[in-house]
């Protein structure tokens, strides 16, 4: 491989050259792996790139941002680093989107965004020529995903070789990158915390169920946002009630939302429902 570049080279071993892998000296390989058509290896690079991955929204999008920013620093063989939003700026709507994943055993660093990491993330018009000097002359990216791919899974971004820091933005919400990295991930996204109080009590009475089927109310800020444009009809959940009614065997639902109050109101009473009312949105994790 080329050594002269600043981020790892990934070349293609085809069935009948896989023979020669013993043959590469194991501490120049970052990532080794087979499949149908033979191996991909990525070989490290003389300088380790770095990747800022933007943590933004609640605590379902951090987690699937989180899994992307792992993917890519295992394919690029890039350090990482998270990047959060200041706490009076973690909101949506009015409704607190604080940072959660501190309580998991996550041992990437994380700091809270500064004034340069701005200015390199900035698209605004009247900053593009101070930020495009700033990006090119320290050797920065930044990578924003469209947000009609939000549920695309990118198995590659555009890098060019001589950059040394990406930042990367986006929500990333496709099952691939998860699954990529699926071992790291259950090994990360255990809580630092074991359950107490009443958390372990409804999880005493989750692990008891016959059946406990999960129902989550997003209400909260898709009812502040857009007119209300993003909240699915009352008629969806009790739909999807009677579709779980149809298929299993005595289900007890543990109803989750963001305004639980609501929830008890529209839902159908059924016998067997217990509304976990107990946590809040700075409590996501629990």
């Amino acid at each position: 491989p080329p050594r002269s570049t600043l981020f790892p080279y990934t070349t293609l071993f085809r069935s009948e050259e896989c023979e020669m892998l013993h043959q590469l000296e194991p501490s120049s390989i970052n990532h080794l792996r087979y499949h149908q058509l033979g191996a991909t290896v990525t070989f490290r690079s003389d300088c380790e790139m770095k990747i800022l991955l933007l943590q933004r929204d609640g605590l379902g999008n951090q987690l699937f941002q989180y899994a992307a920013g792992i993917f890519f620093a295992r394919k690029y063989g890039a350090s990482l680093e998270i990047i959060r939003k200041p706490d009076n700026l973690a909101v949506s709507f009015g409704h607190p989107r604080p940072f959660l994943l501190s309580h998991y055993c996550i041992s990437i660093p994380h700091r809270t965004c500064t004034l340069w990491d701005r200015l390199m993330c900035s698209v605004a018009w009247y900053k593009s020529p101070l930020a495009e000097s700033a990006r090119r002359l320290s050797h920065t990216e930044y990578f924003r995903q469209n947000y009609l791919t939000y549920n695309v899974f990118l198995p590659d971004i555009s890098i060019a070789p001589s950059t040394q820091i990406v930042y990367i933005d986006g929500n990333f919400q496709a099952y691939r990158f998860a699954q990529e990295i699926e071992q790291e991930l259950r090994m990360d996204l255990r809580l630092r915390e074991a359950p107490s109080g009443k958390n372990l009590k409804t999880l005493n009475e989750i692990q008891a169920c016959e059946c406990a089927v999960s129902l989550h109310v997003r209400l909260g800020d898709y009812k502040a946002g857009q007119g209300g444009r993003s909240l699915l009809p009352i008629t969806y959940y009790r739909r999807a009630i009677q579709a779980m009614n149809e298929r299993l065997l005595n289900p007890t639902y543990f109803i989750f939302s963001d305004e639980i109050d609501s929830a008890r109101e529209f839902l159908p009473t059924l016998e067997r429902m217990v509304f976990v009312d107990h946590n809040t949105e700075k409590t996501a994790h629990e």
